[in-house]
């Protein structure tokens, strides 16, 4: 009976796991170029050539305060916000591909169902 629980359990883990990334990337084909996680968009820019620029471009900027008493000690303080962007390259078939970039750099690549198709 606990070998059976057992081998349900990682069977539904496993499947979890590989419904769970299917969706997450670690780079994607841009151009002629590849595009990974950690890229600036300099980088972006070279590896895929002329088409680099995304399809659709969503900007958020996060505000953040340092505490007062650690402010103090530190000269050289962190900025004070990070700008978030979120590109979308609406790729040949029925996927798209998102970039999430943190201050300019790729934090996270997924992929997804186009709407309505």
């Amino acid at each position: 009976m606990l070998l059976i629980r057992l081998t349900v359990i990682l069977v539904t883990s496993l499947v979890f796991i590989a419904s769970a990334s299917a969706y997450e990337k670690t780079s994607f084909r841009c151009g002629n170029g590849l595009v990974e996680i950690g890229m600036d968009i300099k980088q972006i820019k070279k590896s895929c050539g002329r088409k680099w620029l995304p399809d659709e471009i969503r900007t958020k900027v996060q505000n953040y305060k340092t505490p007062r008493d650690i402010a103090f000690f530190i000269k050289d303080l962190p900025p004070t916000a990070n700008t978030y962007q979120y590109w979308l390259y609406r790729n040949y078939g029925k996927f798209d591909i998102w970039l999430t970039l943190r201050n300019g750099v790729i934090q996270y690549i997924g992929e997804g169902e186009r709407a309505g198709q």
